[in-house]
Parts: C-alpha cells; sequence; structure tokens
C-alpha cells in the first residue's frame, strides 16, 4: 500500500511538471555539474550589462548564459559572502564578507580593487548598501563609509551607532544615530531624540518617527515641523514596528494595521481593508510594497495607488520570513517563501498560482527576476534554479564578447582594445546576448575584419576560434537572432596582436646596439681598472719614497742618542695609528716620560708637538685606507678617530695640498 502512495505521488509530480512545462514554462538548473559548488546562495543579481551575479558562502560567480566562472579574491576568508550590490553609476560590486572585510569588483575588467581596508576583520551588527556603501562594527559604536569615486576608494570613518539608514533620490544617505539624525553621516541635520525610532525620506522631505510624533524636515528650505499623532491612534503608532513610503504616503505597521501619514496633506487614514493581522512584515520591490501576515496571506500596495490582498489556502508557515518578491513583468510577478515554495501571481486576474517545480521544504535564500522574463531562485543547498515565466519580445540585448583565451592565458575584455603578445597559435573568442529566457534558440553570426570578409554561417555555438594570426590590429564583429529571427545590433571588440620581439628588424637594430653597447662598457670597464691600479701602485710607490726620504733627512741632522728616541716615537705612533682612543696622554706612558717631558723631547727633536706628530701619522695612514680600501671617507675618518669633518679636510689638505677626495681620485 505504502509502495502505491509513492507511486502516486511520482506520477502526480511528474504531470504537474509536464504541465507546467507545456503551459511554456522552461527550466534550468546551475549546480555541481555546471561549476557551481554545493553552497548557500546569499544573493542574485543582474548587472547593467547583462551578465547574472551568484554570490554563495563559497564565493561569487558570474554567469552568461553558457560559462559559470568563479571570480576569484586574493582575500583571506572571501569565502563566506552576506552582502552584493551594484553601484550602477561607477560600474562596480560591492562584496561584504561574514568574517569581516570588503571587496570592490570591478565589472569592466571583472577583477577586483585592492585597497587598505584597516581595521575591519570583526563582525559587523548590521549592514546597509546604498549609493554610499556603510557597515557597522560588532561594537555598534563605529561606522565606516566607503565611497567609490573616479577609479579611486575613499574612506571616512565616524563614531556614531547607527540605528536606522535611508536614501534619498538624490543619492543621499540619512542616518539615524544615538545623536541625532546625519545626512551621509557627517552633517547632523536633525537633534538627537531619545524616542526616534525610524526614519524615512521622500523626495526633499527626511521623517523621523518618533513615539507620539512625525518630524518632518524639508530639505531645500530647511523647515523643520512636527505632527502629533492623533489621540485615537496614538496607542496603536507608538507601537510601530516598521515603515515604509509609497504613493506620497508614509505607511506605518503598527499592532496588526497599517497606518498611512499623507505626507503632503499631514492627515493619517487606515481603511479597513488595510488591516492585517498581528505580525506582518514586509518587503518593497520597484515601488511596490507587500505586507505578509502570519497566515501567509499578502496585502499588496501597488505603485500606481491600487490596494490589493492576495490569498492563499495552500500557505501554512510554522515560523515567520520576509517574502522574496519579484517583478517579471506588468502583469506577473513571483513570490517565495522561505521553506514554503514559490507563487506567481497574475496582476490583472488578481489570482494567485503556486509553482509545482518549487516544492514545499526547498529552502529558498535569494531570488531575482532579469530582463528576458526570467526568475532566478537560489536555494540553500540545492544550487539556482532558472524559471522561465514569461518571454519578453520586447527586449533585445547586444551580443557582446564575455572571455577570450589566447595560448594558456584567460582574458576579460573591457572598453578598452586589449593587447596580446604574439607568441601563440590559439585564440577563442567567446560571446553571449544573454537572453537566457530563450538561450537554446539564440543563433550567431561573426567574422573578423581583415580575416574574413563575410559573415560566418549562422550557429548555435558561442565560440570562434582562430589559429596562427598575424601581428596586427583586429575587429570582431558578432551579431545575433533570437526565436523570432529578429537579429539584433553589430557588436564590435578590437584587439592587437603585438610582433614578437625577435620578428622586427628594427627591434634586432636595436638589441645589437644594446648588446653592442653593454659589451663596450664593460671592456672599457675592465682597462680602466688595469690603468688604475698601475697608476695607483706607482703613486703608493712614489709617497713611500717620499716619507722615506723625508725620515732619512730627519735622521741624519739627529744624535745617536735622538735618533733612538725618534726611532721608538715613530714605532709607536705607526703601531697606534688606527686606534681613534690613542692619545698624548697614552703615548707618554709607552714612552716611560711625564707628559710635560714628552713635550720637551718631542719637540727638540722634531720641531713639532706630540699632537701635531700623531695627526701627522694618522693622516699618513689615512691616505694609505684611501688608496687601499673602498671604505669611504667618512667611514676612514671615524676608523682613526679624527676629529670632527672640518678639522679632518682642513688637517689633510694642510699636510698633502689637495682633499681626501681629491687625492683618491686624482690619478
Amino acid at each position: 500500500m505504502k509502495k502505491e502512495k509513492w507511486f502516486l505521488c511520482l506520477v502526480a509530480m511528474l504531470f504537474q511538471t509536464v504541465l507546467w512545462a507545456i503551459g511554456g514554462y522552461d527550466i534550468e538548473r546551475l549546480s555541481a555539474k555546471d561549476g557551481l559548488e554545493e553552497c548557500e546562495i546569499v544573493k542574485i543579481l543582474q548587472d547593467e550589462q547583462g551578465y547574472m551575479w551568484i554570490a554563495t558562502d563559497k564565493g561569487i560567480y558570474r554567469y552568461d548564459g553558457y560559462w559559470l566562472r568563479k571570480i576569484e579574491s586574493d582575500r583571506k576568508n572571501s569565502q563566506d559572502v552576506v552582502c552584493l550590490t551594484e553601484d550602477k553609476k561607477n560600474g562596480v560590486l560591492w562584496i561584504l564578507y561574514k568574517q569581516g572585510g570588503t571587496d570592490c569588483l570591478d565589472l569592466k575588467k571583472h577583477c577586483f580593487i585592492e585597497f587598505d581596508q584597516g581595521e575591519d576583520s570583526g563582525k559587523f551588527a548590521q549592514q546597509y548598501v546604498g549609493k554610499l556603501y556603510l557597515w557597522q562594527y560588532g561594537d555598534g559604536e563605529k561606522c565606516r563609509r566607503v565611497r567609490f569615486v573616479g577609479g579611486k576608494i575613499h574612506k571616512e570613518e565616524f563614531s556614531k551607532k547607527v540605528n536606522d539608514i535611508c536614501s534619498d533620490q538624490a543619492g543621499n544617505d540619512w542616518i539615524l544615530t544615538n545623536d541625532g539624525v546625519y545626512l551621509n553621516g557627517f552633517e547632523r541635520m536633525l537633534p538627537h531624540s531619545d524616542n526616534v525610532r525610524h526614519i524615512a525620506v521622500y523626495r526633499n522631505i527626511c521623517l523621523a518617527i518618533a513615539s507620539d510624533r512625525i518630524i518632518i524636515y524639508n530639505v531645500s528650505r530647511r523647515v523643520v515641523r512636527e505632527t502629533l499623532f492623533p489621540a485615537n491612534l496614538l496607542a496603536d503608532l507608538s507601537n510601530c514596528s516598521d515603515k515604509s513610503v509609497w504613493n506620497e504616503q508614509l505607511l506605518l505597521f503598527s499592532s496588526g494595521r497599517t497606518y498611512a501619514y499623507h505626507i503632503i496633506d499631514g492627515i493619517f487614514t487606515s481603511p479597513e481593508e488595510w488591516q492585517a493581522p498581528d505580525g506582518s512584515v514586509f518587503s518593497e520591490h520597484e515601488g511596490d510594497v507587500m505586507v505578509e501576515d502570519e497566515r501567509g496571506e499578502w496585502l499588496c500596495y501597488r505603485s500606481n495607488g491600487e490596494v490589493k490582498r492576495l490569498k492563499s489556502d495552500e500557505v501554512r508557515k510554522k515560523e515567520r520570513y520576509s517574502p522574496l518578491y519579484a517583478k517579471v513583468n506588468a502583469d506577473i510577478e513571483a513570490i517565495a517563501v522561505h521553506d514554503e515554495g514559490l507563487w506567481i501571481y497574475d496582476i490583472e486576474q488578481n489570482e494567485l498560482d503556486k509553482c509545482p517545480i518549487v516544492q514545499k521544504g526547498d529552502s529558498i535564500t535569494a531570488m531575482v527576476s532579469d530582463r528576458t522574463g526570467c526568475i532566478w531562485i537560489g536555494k540553500k543547498r540545492d544550487g539556482v534554479l532558472c524559471l522561465r515565466i514569461s518571454q519578453k519580445n520586447e527586449v533585445h540585448s547586444v551580443s557582446v564578447v564575455t572571455d577570450i583565451i589566447y595560448g594558456n592565458q584567460h582574458f576579460t575584455p573591457d572598453r578598452t582594445p586589449l593587447e596580446l603578445e604574439g607568441k601563440h597559435r590559439k585564440l577563442t573568442l567567446y560571446f553571449s546576448n544573454f537572453q537566457y529566457a530563450d538561450i537554446r534558440s539564440v543563433r550567431y553570426q561573426y567574422y573578423l575584419e581583415g580575416i574574413e570578409n563575410e559573415w560566418s554561417e549562422i550557429t548555435s555555438g558561442h565560440t570562434a576560434v582562430y589559429h596562427n594570426l598575424s601581428p596586427g590590429m583586429y575587429v570582431f564583429h558578432v551579431r545575433s537572432a533570437d526565436s523570432s529571427d529578429c537579429w539584433g545590433e553589430v557588436s564590435s571588440y578590437t584587439f592587437f596582436i603585438e610582433h614578437p620581439w625577435w620578428s622586427q628588424w628594427s627591434d634586432q637594430i636595436l638589441y645589437i646596439l644594446v648588446i653592442g653597447g653593454i659589451s663596450g662598457v664593460f671592456v672599457y670597464k675592465r682597462k680602466y681598472r688595469e690603468k688604475h691600479s698601475g697608476v695607483k701602485r706607482e703613486l703608493e710607490e712614489q709617497t713611500e719614497r717620499e716619507t722615506m726620504q723625508k725620515d732619512n733627512d730627519e735622521k741624519s741632522v739627529l744624535n745617536p742618542k735622538d735618533l733612538r728616541f725618534y726611532n721608538r716615537l715613530q714605532t709607536i705612533l705607526s703601531l697606534n695609528a688606527e686606534n681613534p682612543e690613542f692619545t698624548v696622554d697614552e703615548l707618554a706612558v709607552q714612552m716611560h716620560l711625564s707628559r710635560t717631558r714628552l713635550y720637551t723631547r718631542i719637540k727638540e727633536v722634531t720641531g713639532k708637538t706630540p699632537s701635531e706628530m700623531l695627526r701627522k701619522v694618522r693622516m699618513e695612514h689615512i691616505a694609505h685606507l684611501l688608496l687601499e680600501t673602498d671604505l669611504t671617507i667618512e667611514e676612514i675618518r671615524l676608523q682613526c678617530g679624527v676629529g670632527n669633518s672640518n678639522q679632518f679636510y682642513n688637517h689633510f689638505k694642510k699636510q698633502f695640498g689637495v682633499t681626501p677626495h681629491q687625492y683618491r681620485t686624482k690619478v
């Protein structure tokens, strides 16, 4: 009996799936076989160019309809993504990680922009993404703002506890802190108020919601006014749990009802049909506000001012989750509830039907609609489901080159021409037109200007392969057609293949000249070294002869007793010429004479003072070191313990007639 039940359930599921497919709905699944690791899907978005970006707890993936590629970051702990958003103005993706830290991904080159992020290793309490990028640290008392302006990243910090953030149409961020309401985090616009719980922005008006009133600040006029809650609604509005701006009205969700404050007229309303049971949560999408109650019913506030209630007897939730909401087109919307399934809402008929493709128990964590009528559904452990709800025939995407593989190197094309080194033989170009709803029926034609003069045959493939391309400039043209045989615009991409260094005669001559010049310098240095060594030896010998001649002249006029004294003096001075601590007092000790007697004897024998004799010997030793060593002049002076620099240069020039530098280089 149990087997029969299982068989009947399986038949029913297959029958539902067949009926769904016959009705014009197609499905496609991205999973491990496509390169998507087993992971939890955090966020899915489509960028301005058309790529689908999938943020997971294992990293970031890019999908072009054919190829799912993981975009790697060099940052440590850059796997567990918790937030992903696109800055359309600057063409970057901001990525926030669970373990702390942020990455900025350039959407033109699909590479990460490195920047010093400072102390961002701690976990954060909350995060917010708008035109400006802010997050709050785990201590709850510090915020950082990171902006991408002019290709560079700017960081600013302020020590405030953030309670609420919202953006106006001009892209400014209004921040509710423990010290008041700030514009962009740095200019305080409203003073501190203990009972302000939420803020909202409508055009140029900031609305601060307190427990008993609404504080209205007109940005352009710099005027502040207040509106007290009506006495009969004060008890309900004082417990306001959340807010949303809709159709020139501020919606306040409190005590199971929805109250509307008309921003222009300054009055409160709460129609009976706006009633919602306690515990309602809401989500916003493209100007629509959808309120969900604990029974699984939805009250939808349309952007055109309509209010509709959607009912489904099938929805019974054990736990409450905020619904995921995606608008497919003007007639169809999709609503997903965690662990409960997916519903397709026909706006015109006001009918809500459950989609049999997504079953109860499927943990839906992310959902978004693309430009071609597909709903992308991310699950906790079951990959990504692409569900074609409708075909937007009015959308014709331009085909673009998505990837280039040249040899073993992979390149991501951007708006600037790519320069390739001319050393590989095989070039492969990948392209797509991002028609995800009808990607299997898309056909392409292409040609490479300069190699081909006419379009290739129509093909469903999305690659073009070329071999042995000569150096030069090339322009690749591609176009595509959908199932209606409507060909889109032609897209062109320019790239260069550079000449190998050995292929041009001008380069060869340059290399020969460089090699010849290096060889000439080497030979010249060798001859110069040999000549320098000979002159150096000759100078040393001449200096030694002159010194010996002076000594002999001095010795020749001395009597035997004075000659013995002079020889002993020279020996002691020569042995201590390199000792910077050797002084006249030490000389007197080694000569076994008092300082006075030493002075008298040296003066009688040489006609000089002991200090002059010591300095003379040291200068001669320094002259020897200048020619024999590679030590700098300053190092030699310090090594020999000769006075300060000025005294040293004066004494040396007085004795040898030249400066130390001239003495060393005069050869």
